[in-house]
């Protein structure tokens, strides 16, 4: 009897011993990655300034105790797609900034996210002043950008009405317009 105890016992220790080698040997399937992308939270740079988005827009003053200030707000339309080619959404998206004359500038900018959660803003492309944006989509890792602007010669004043469309592309961590389409 006493045989037997210690006999089952030394298939019990074999046993777990297999079970744990089994579990260090062979890989397991990783958990998936959960990126969280917040474009209207996260950091651009729009003429070599740094845009700091909190909420969708950021207020800075030009100069520091003046009352005049450049608003940057991000308009609510955002497309997204992997755009760099690393399994992870990013956010094409436009941005209005005013600083406080009467122009009313548009810039395309694009959020990338990465694995490790970050977000890494790109720089800002212009692409028209006082215009009137209809739309930003992404289609085979481009991003158009359609609006409407004003016909050669108009006053800035006069309500843009000719429809226009940009395509931009990302390198890297740059963003570019893409001129021969």
């Amino acid at each position: 009897m006493k045989m037997k105890i210690i006999l089952a016992v030394i298939i019990l220790v074999i046993l777990i011993g297999l079970g744990y080698w089994a579990y260090l040997a062979y890989p397991r399937a990783k958990a998936p990655v959960t990126v969280t992308l917040d474009p209207m939270n996260a950091t651009y740079m729009i003429e070599g300034q740094e845009v700091i988005l909190a909420n969708g827009q950021e207020e800075k003053e030009m100069i520091p105790g003046s009352a005049i200030k450049t608003i940057t707000v991000a308009l609510e339309q955002v497309a997204k797609s992997d755009l760099n080619n690393d399994g992870f959404d990013d956010a094409a998206l436009i941005l209005m900034q005013n600083s406080g004359g009467s122009g009313t500038f548009f810039y395309v900018v694009v959020a990338l996210s990465s694995e490790n959660g970050k977000v890494v803003g790109t720089n800002g492309v212009f692409f028209g002043d006082r215009i009137a944006p209809k739309n930003i989509s992404i289609l085979n890792k481009e991003i158009l950008v359609s609006y409407f602007d004003r016909a050669e010669g108009e006053p800035m004043t006069a309500q843009p009405s000719i429809e226009i469309s940009k395509w931009f592309m990302v390198e890297g961590t740059i963003l570019k317009e893409i001129k021969d389409k």
